[in-house]
């Protein structure tokens, strides 16, 4: 079941698009009204329900993770239908950060540019749905989203609105996380480009995120061609870093930033 966090996620071209990505072969359910949500008194993305034979919620999990507990529970109610069933071994986790016993901190935590659900750190009064320039304060706290330049705020998303040409708009965070993810929207298909540094320095092929590129001049940009989360940061370990994004278009949404929890 697919209810979009976003706008532009609860569009079918969009959730067919991705269906075909992930190579999903189940029948995917839209809920843009929120109705199942609703019904199961959901609060997070993602969420696991598991009903036994007769209709009854036998297991539940909120958010990533669990994935070996989530099959071992389909197992057993499995079972329960047929005690002979003869069932394969857990497969092993995808990704590392899955392996049971891996060690999980404290880090930042989801991050909103829309003023619906976030505002940035500027002393600046966000001006709802209006153009405003914004200046970079010289203390920033941390876990927090500053603003730079001229940006457009909406409840969902942040838009630069870049005046003249060869002019940027910038986003600076400080955070902690291994991994750092941004969801990002070319409006009107209109790709767009965004440059990252990493407590002042472009990013290498040590610390850069599985969407980034190290172009010919040894920057790290990401060219925004579609509607999705984009990885951007892969740190070793799980620190605190200084993070700076210019933006050079004004056709990119910025929505929000996510983290990485655990790490090997």
């Amino acid at each position: 079941m697919h209810a979009p966090e976003f706008v532009f996620s609860g569009m079918i071209s969009n959730v067919e698009k991705g269906i075909k990505e992930f190579g999903i072969e189940y029948p995917v359910v839209m809920d843009n009204d929120y109705k199942i949500w609703s019904d199961f008194a959901n609060k997070c993305w993602p969420a696991k329900y598991i009903s036994d034979k007769n209709d009854y919620i036998r297991y539940a999990h909120f958010g990533e993770g669990n994935y070996i507990e989530t099959e071992l529970a389909i197992q057993l109610l499995l079972k329960e239908i047929n005690p002979d069933l003869n069932l394969p071994d857990p497969m092993k986790p995808v990704r590392d950060t899955d392996i049971p016993g891996i060690h999980c901190y404290r880090v930042s935590p989801e991050l909103y540019f829309g003023f619906m659900r976030g505002r940035p750190g500027n002393p600046e009064p966000v001006e709802k749905d209006k153009i405003q320039e914004f200046a970079k304060p010289d203390v920033q706290s941390p876990d927090t989203i500053y603003l730079e330049g001229r940006w457009l705020t909406t409840p969902e998303y942040t838009i630069p609105s870049i005046g003249q040409k060869g002019q940027n708009a910038k986003i600076h965070l400080k955070y902690t996380s291994s991994e750092v993810n941004i969801v990002m929207n070319p409006i009107n298909n209109h790709d767009s480009k965004i440059e990252i540094k990493q407590d002042g320095n472009y990013l290498t092929n040590i610390n850069k995120g599985k969407d980034v590129i190290i172009n010919s001049d040894r920057e790290s940009i990401i060219n925004v061609i579609s509607p999705r989360m984009y990885n951007i940061i892969n740190n070793s370990n799980v620190s605190t870093h200084q993070l700076e994004i210019s933006v050079s278009s004004n056709s990119l949404a910025l929505y929000a930033f996510t983290f990485v929890s655990c790490a090997i």
